[in-house]
């Protein structure tokens, strides 16, 4: 099981920030691993999503630098027919005005990049209805719990002696979570692409000490589909053309097809260092226990949309510690283990959001 919260992300030269929103999850997994042979082991991974909530701090949001970015938009929008109204002479001017509560007279709609059309009302001012439409464009609601994405592995151990350990594998993982018609607001726990990765771990053993490093590299094989959302109301799905330009209308679609096709642009890579010290070599008492040191990374690709940037290449860095008890080394021995870990979001790009964690992990074994 995983508890996750985050209030905080990194931003593209790797600073924190907080663009107000807070995040709490979480997710469940369900592991078998089949030992074919004392070499070869044949794994499933079935991911669940129980809880997914979030939360938008509107006036945290409001300093942040993605409001600016869609105000500037909505701003840019209407300046044209400010100006062709005589309210103002150029861009900057009607951007003062703007600032300073500028209001027309009477209701104005305005065409969103997505097509649809937002109204702002007869002397309400422009910068609060912009304010209006951003908000309502990221109005969250509980995310969707479900199954996520299944992934499979096969793992051979080529190489093994009393001090060095070599395991090479295949994995596959497939779009099993809901994805393609899941509106924005509730996070899809799937991601929609079908994936294979090779993964590469080396463990060093210096008893009571092991030092080890895993690394997994993914790539895509399919494009993901997904329907675009509604901005106006991020709980639905647009039903509007985003093609289609209306001249009387301030602002105008995007032309990008409610139809998205998205791809991966390079290769997902994630993996970790990890320091384990065996409890045992203290005392006889203590040797079903073992204490973890983590350092782990994930670095996800740009993705893009029939050629328009659909998220930016994505890193984020953790810190973790963890305690385990394995009761294969107890005397009488007991075929369950429990691990707890702790981990902790250091760093990272692009992350708007950079969870911390909470793992509790149950190993049940059966020889048969």
């Amino acid at each position: 099981m995983r508890n996750a919260s985050a209030d905080k992300g990194y931003d593209s030269a790797g600073k924190e920030f907080s663009a107000g929103a807070s995040l709490n999850i979480t997710g469940h997994a369900f592991v078998a691993e089949y030992g074919i042979t004392d070499r070869l082991v044949l794994q499933m991974i079935t991911p669940y999503t129980s809880s997914n909530e979030l939360a938008i701090n509107a006036n945290e949001f409001k300093r942040s630098a993605e409001y600016g970015r869609q105000f500037d938009k909505l701003v840019d929008a209407v300046t044209p027919s400010l100006i062709a109204r005589g309210l103002c002479s150029d861009a900057a001017q009607c951007r003062t005005a703007i600032d300073n509560g500028l209001a027309l007279g009477i209701a104005t709609p305005i065409e969103l990049p997505s097509g649809e059309t937002a109204t702002v009302g007869a002397n309400v001012p422009i910068r609060e209805a912009a304010n209006s439409i951003i908000l309502k464009a990221v109005e969250p609601a509980a995310g969707k719990s479900g199954v996520g994405d299944i992934q499979f592995g096969l793992g051979y151990n080529f190489y093994s002696s009393p001090r060095n350990v070599i395991t090479a594998g295949l994995g596959l993982r497939i779009p099993s979570g809901l994805f393609s018609d899941v509106a924005s607001a509730y996070r899809a726990p799937g991601s929609g692409f079908l994936a294979t990765g090779l993964l590469f771990r080396y463990d060093l053993r210096l008893n009571p000490v092991i030092f080890s490093f895993s690394h997994q590299a993914e790539l895509s094989m399919n494009k993901a589909k997904r329907s675009r959302s509604s901005m106006i109301n991020p709980r639905y799905l647009n039903a509007e053309d985003p093609t289609n330009d209306d001249p009387s209308i301030p602002g105008g679609g995007d032309g990008v097809s409610n139809d998205y096709v998205i791809e991966r642009k390079g290769v997902y890579h994630e993996g970790f260092g990890r320091v384990a010290y065996a409890l045992g070599s203290l005392t006889r008492w203590l040797k079903p226990a073992a204490l973890y040191g983590f350092y782990s990374y994930i670095v996800d690709p740009e993705y893009q949309n029939q050629g328009h940037l659909y998220s930016k290449k994505r890193e984020l860095y953790t810190a973790s510690y963890a305690f385990s008890i394995d009761g294969l080394a107890m005397e009488p021995m007991i075929p369950v283990s429990f691990t707890y870990r702790r981990e902790i979001a250091i760093g990272g790009r692009n992350a708007t959001l950079a969870p911390d964690s909470d793992y509790f992990q149950f190993n049940f074994y059966y020889k048969f």
